[in-house]
């Protein structure tokens, strides 16, 4: 268990948005009870496919006002965001009928789509966007018994990623495109004692943050000693680096209450107290409720999550103990990856079984 040291902490968290705008009205007619609640704005639906549960809504940086649905069959949907939000059949790319896969994770790097496997020939495919979709089966094999999770790294003229396994083992892709063919460098970095659940990287400080059971690892990827972990209270799930300022990682918990923990790096490392943590108890009876699948979102000072029970929550990271709004979803269908869309803060989205719920913060109380 993480000890608290005896001096009060300094947080440092980021800059207040220009998202607190758009929902003061919220704000304003929020007394604490964290039970505010307002309806979906829209409803997307989207094919419902066997074995096809919901994984994540990615929002490539090729198309600004479109979301992409990956499922863990592999079948992608686009979706339109725009003032009449709907599905793009002709774009989106449905599973082949026979195929048996079961994608694990999935993440956007620039105009592709990165998604990995477990139990299947193939550990990656690589999804490009253009005016039609391509979808291409990597032969490289980093991983011997499939991927867990993904983390998208920013470079130029190559394709490169972070992947951790079920062989405890997290690696690098460097992956270069030469007249349709991908040639593929794949780099031992790091190697656990547990499955990987989940990573990110720290560009600013060249620096991953790997979670592999309730231990939290801080890697140099340019140094070569492995790291000590850190032992947290609970299981760690997910891992997000601030989009908006890197010194802030977010974790995402194993906890019947506190699901969100924040910390600022610059103080320390995880064996603290985090600067902040907020959460919501799931009122679902289903063990699924404690998946690692289940993926939250941040930005600015606002923290996304969605819950079994249907519920999506917004967390103000200024007043963590109220939820500044909640919805919850038709028919309590379980939401599994929350995003905020790419052109516009105040758009909401929530992917759960075969809907995308869009949520418009700004009209929350109209």
């Amino acid at each position: 268990m993480n000890k608290a040291s005896s001096r009060p902490e300094k947080r440092h968290l980021p800059n207040t948005p220009t998202l607190k705008r758009a929902i003061t009205t919220i704000d304003a007619t929020h007394h604490g009870s964290g039970r505010n609640q307002a309806p979906a704005n829209t409803t997307v639906t989207v094919p419902k496919v066997k074995h096809g549960k919901a994984r994540r809504i990615l929002l490539p940086e090729a198309s600004q006002q479109s979301a992409v649905t990956v499922s863990m069959r592999g079948d992608l949907q686009f979706i339109h965001l725009g003032s009449k939000p709907c599905r793009l059949p002709h774009f989106s790319m449905p599973a082949k009928d026979g195929e048996q896969r079961k994608v694990e994770d999935a993440a956007s790097l620039g105009d592709t789509i990165v998604m990995v496997f477990k139990n299947v020939g193939h550990e990656v495919s690589l999804v490009t966007l253009g005016e039609k979709a391509k979808m291409t089966d990597l032969r490289s094999r980093g991983h011997g018994n499939g991927i867990r999770t993904v983390a998208p790294m920013h470079s130029n003229g190559s394709i490169r990623f972070l992947t951790g396994g079920y062989d405890h083992a997290v690696k690098l892709w460097d992956i270069v495109e030469n007249n349709g063919f991908y040639d593929s460098t794949i780099k031992l970095v790091m190697q656990n004692n547990a499955p990987v659940n989940s990573l990110a990287w720290r560009a600013t400080a060249q620096e991953i943050v790997a979670a592999a059971g309730a231990k939290v690892y801080q890697k140099d990827i340019n140094r070569r000693p492995d790291v000590t972990p850190v032992t947290m209270s609970n299981n760690v799930f997910q891992i997000h680096v601030h989009p908006q300022n890197a010194n802030v990682v977010c974790l995402e918990v194993d906890h019947l209450d506190k699901q969100i923990q924040l910390y600022d790096v610059r103080v320390g490392g995880f064996n603290r107290r985090p600067a902040s943590e907020f959460g919501y108890r799931d009122q679902s009876v289903s063990l699924a409720r404690r998946s690692h699948y289940r993926r939250g979102a941040t930005r600015h000072s606002y923290f996304s999550r969605g819950y079994h029970d249907g519920c999506t929550a917004l967390w103000d990271f200024r007043r963590p103990n109220s939820i500044v709004v909640k919805f919850m979803a038709k028919r309590e269908q379980a939401v599994w990856h929350t995003a905020f869309a790419n052109f516009q803060t105040t758009k909401l989205l929530s992917f759960g079984e075969n809907h995308v719920s869009i949520y418009d913060l700004s009209r929350c109380n109209d």
